[in-house]
């Protein structure tokens, strides 16, 4: 048989999974004393990576300087998308998604911020369309 199969050294607990014990034939019984069909697996020794320059930036804390405020960076200027219907007077309607009041309110103070740099526009359409608010 041929297996690919993820090796992690970091992980804690040797991980064998069921897809690759149907391959080799062998159950996993709990509670005996003995094994059914006896397993040999090559392991590999394998040193930590060195530890140069910056660290990753998975290994960062998460500092309060990451998280939106005042005028949003990195903000693109595009013109908007303009649709026109094949058929102007049928509208397309889909059952928006309802999400708690707590939602709207917890984002009104970056929407206004949005809507006051510009990168928001009020708008009304006779569309029911799936428009989410994040």
């Amino acid at each position: 048989y041929i297996l690919s199969f993820l090796v992690t050294p970091e992980c804690p607990h040797p991980l064998l999974g069921r897809g690759i014990m149907n391959k080799l034939g062998t159950r996993l019984l709990l509670g005996g004393t003995t094994a059914v069909t006896p397993l040999q697996f090559l392991v590999l020794e394998t040193q930590p990576p060195l530890r140069t320059g910056t660290p990753a930036l998975a290994e960062l804390p998460v500092g309060p300087q990451v998280w939106a405020d005042g005028m949003p960076g990195g903000v693109i200027t595009a013109s908007p998308v303009l649709i026109t219907l094949k058929e102007p007077n049928s509208f397309p309607s889909q059952k928006q998604y309802p999400i708690r009041p707590e939602a709207p309110r917890g984002l009104q103070h970056l929407i206004s911020k949005f809507l006051q740099h510009g990168l928001l526009i009020p708008y009304s359409s006779p569309c029911n369309t799936p428009i989410f608010t994040v």
